[in-house]
């Protein structure tokens, strides 16, 4: 009923006969004390038309059992809130580091608090077709070669693997680091295949030490589906086996492409291969003519990705033709596929480390009460941390004090306590008040019961407590060993 505006409903009613003093109504009353939703209709607070959260109701008037699934809808009478948004590509102006995504009511939010790698933690690495490099320090005979060019600013970022090699030039099998490296491949042989021939690929780079082009060893490049690898990233911590680049043929042809794959790696976070990048580069006469099967065009088989998950296994994404930067799970950016393929060229920024995600779970802020009450523990930012001797006004805010008097003059000043208030073996955690503020003291006898006081406060231990003051003892004077009460 509507009195006044004022909308008035009857929750609920209880009836004594034998005594109407014990007769009872529960009244809602408010300007809309009773609402009704249907399945898919905005949860209270959301924007009616574009709702973040919405209802999901279904089979109430049943009686049977509520199965729960993770790939479909429930069974059985349900009723609950889920989420009317998808983030699934940039247009849907996903989460950036530093913002949230809000439960209804903000009940929690869960936060992209930062990843592992900074922006500035990044080397930029290209593979390029080159019609005419100069490796004539190596062989006289190669002013103008056709080559696959691999280079980075970055100072020995890249390391052949000459034991991994078919042939080697000379006798030493130790890596190679330079910043610079060309693949060369030729009609034939020549010069007791010195260079590189139809089945075998020249490995070629700059030595730092003298700046000359050498000739490091041959890739044997006979057959098809080999994996055949020469070389390896190195920048920061992404080095040794983490990132590996490989060759192989895509036929036994001599016309056939020559895939370049970089193959991520981690034994625990990325175990299976899972993400690799191949660049697909043609060839005539054996020749390497373009990134692709024509130069200067972007084809979408010239670059593919292996992760996506299709039909049961690992299937290979094509993104010759992608006009956006792309990231892999390792956290490699592959830069504009389709402009760079146009000019025949594979631009990736890798980063000094495979790149993880720190999510943070915010609850609401905490509220305390000296006259009893739960405790809500939350984090607090690192420069909120101050010495005792920081402190003007200890009433002009919220305390957490750590430490008694003798080494925390505001356990004395602020909770009144003295050296004679502790005991061996035991640390209290007090709440009081402090003027308008609310001040928390976790302190011990010792520095171990100080620390186990502290530990407890961080792990939750002190959920259920509805008191002001707990006390945690610590009798074997061991590091988280310990109870509270």
């Amino acid at each position: 009923e509507t009195v006044n505006g004022i909308e008035i409903t009857n929750d609920e009613t209880f009836y004594d006969s034998n005594n109407q003093a014990a007769s009872a109504a529960t009244l809602i009353v408010g300007k809309d004390a009773q609402e009704t939703y249907k399945d898919g209709d905005a949860y209270p607070g959301e924007d009616k038309d574009n709702p973040d959260w919405v209802w999901n109701t279904g089979n109430l008037n049943d009686k049977s059992a509520t199965t729960t699934s993770t790939t479909a809808e429930f069974t059985g009478p349900y009723m609950g809130v889920e989420n009317n948004f998808i983030f699934n590509d940039d247009s849907d102006n996903p989460p950036k580091v530093g913002e949230c995504i809000d439960l209804p009511n903000n009940y929690i939010s869960l936060c992209l608090d930062s990843l592992t790698v900074s922006d500035d933690n990044y080397a930029t690495y290209t593979f390029e077709y080159d019609n005419s490099a100069d490796l004539s320090d190596a062989d006289g005979g190669l002013t103008s070669a056709a080559t696959v060019f691999i280079h980075t600013a970055k100072s020995e970022g890249l390391v052949i693997d000459r034991s991994d090699l078919g042939a080697i030039n000379g006798t030493s099998t130790s890596d190679i680091k330079t910043d610079r490296i060309w693949l060369y491949m030729q009609a034939g042989e020549e010069g007791g295949i010195s260079s590189g021939t139809a089945n075998q690929t020249g490995v070629f780079y700059k030595d730092p030490n003298d700046n000359k082009v050498k000739l490091a060893g041959l890739v044997n490049t006979s057959g098809s589906g080999t994996n055949l690898p020469f070389a390896h990233i190195n920048f920061d911590n992404t080095k040794d086996t983490d990132i590996l680049m490989e060759l192989n043929m895509t036929a036994a042809e001599t016309s056939s492409d020559i895939e370049l794959t970089l193959t991520p790696y981690h034994s625990t976070n990325l175990p299976d291969y899972n993400d690799n990048i191949s660049m697909r580069w043609g060839r005539s006469s054996s020749k390497f003519k373009a990134l692709g099967t024509s130069a200067s065009s972007e084809e979408a088989y010239e670059l593919l990705w292996a992760g996506s998950w299709a039909a049961g296994g690992i299937s290979r994404q094509t993104l010759g033709t992608k006009d956006e930067d792309h990231r892999t799970r390792y956290g490699i950016i592959i830069r504009d596929p389709k402009s760079h393929g146009a000019s025949d060229e594979v631009v990736l920024d890798i980063p000094g480390d495979q790149v993880q995600a720190n999510v943070v779970i915010k609850g609401t802020t905490a509220t305390t009460s000296s006259s009893g009450g739960s405790v809500v523990v939350n984090p607090i930012p690192s420069s909120a941390s101050v010495l005792a001797e920081e402190i003007t006004s200890a009433a002009a805010q919220n305390l957490i004090v750590v430490g008694g008097p003798a080494v925390n003059p505001l356990a004395k000043s602020v909770f009144g306590l003295t050296a004679a208030d502790f005991t061996p073996n035991e640390a209290m955690i007090r709440l009081a008040d402090n003027g308008n503020k609310v001040a928390l003291l976790v302190a011990g006898y010792s520095a171990v019961d100080t620390r186990n006081a502290a530990e407890a406060v961080t792990a939750g231990k002190l959920k259920g407590l509805n008191k002001v003051e707990a006390k945690v003892t610590s009798p074997s004077q061991v590091v988280g060993t310990y109870s509270v009460e």
